[in-house]
């Protein structure tokens, strides 16, 4: 079985209080985390 690792890098932003809280509040009913969600979008832009 072969591991497969992806060098990931951290980003830092900042971002109105209440849309922060609004994406946190969706995250949470999708399941899953605004980092994952913000992960996902920058990906799909770039492919």
């Amino acid at each position: 079985m072969r591991t497969h690792y992806v060098r990931m890098k951290n980003l830092t932003l900042r971002i109105d209080e209440k849309v922060l809280a609004e994406a946190r509040k969706r995250a949470a009913l999708k399941g899953t985390t605004v980092a994952r969600m913000v992960r996902g979008v920058l990906t799909a832009l770039v492919e």
